[in-house]
């Protein structure tokens, strides 16, 4: 099969687990998992390298927060706004998951930074690497390297990165 055009749009399940599936054909990936309704979609494994297109992959999938794009190749492919209007959090990369056009852009919560950490030989939820990128530079810099991992980086004191919850009385904010 070479054509996942729109193979899970919309899907509504909290862990999207195709680890297993052989993707080693795939030529059009444009909008298979736009307005995904997953948590994590997990592609670890996969290997695409004849993929040609990949436009809106992603796009409008707000509630996955974690994506393993490791044996992705964007490289020779167009990804045009295929990470559009996502919250990521954690990012897995590969050789060949190039960012370059995919609109990768931060969202507002007020528990992360508008940066991307590496995680180096800490966790993803305990990070310990030494370089921060934007969403632009992380864009524009990321060439393709040894499977790697980002982290949105955290602002201090969120312990959780989950949005804090205010409550409201009809004095204000308590």
């Amino acid at each position: 099969m070479t054509n996942f055009e729109f193979a899970f749009f919309g899907i509504q399940v909290p862990n999207l687990d195709l680890t297993s599936w052989d993707v080693h054909n795939v030529t059009d990936a444009g909008f298979m998992f736009m307005r995904a309704q997953s948590d994590v979609i997990n592609l670890s494994g996969w290997q695409m390298p004849k993929l040609k297109l990949a436009q809106w992959m992603f796009m409008l999938a707000p509630r996955v927060h974690e994506l393993d794009l490791a044996g992705i190749n964007f490289r020779n492919a167009d990804a045009t706004r295929a990470l559009m209007n996502m919250n990521l959090t954690v990012i897995h990369l590969g050789p060949d998951s190039l960012l370059t056009g995919t609109n990768l852009q931060p969202f507002h919560n007020d528990a992360y930074q508008d940066m991307w950490q590496d995680i180096g030989d800490g966790t993803t939820e305990a990070p310990t690497g030494k370089n921060r990128y934007t969403y632009s530079q992380l864009m524009a810099e990321f060439k393709g390297a040894a499977p790697y991992t980002y982290v949105r980086a955290k602002n201090p004191g969120s312990a959780d990165g989950k949005e804090p919850i205010h409550l409201f009385t009809t004095h204000g904010r308590v």
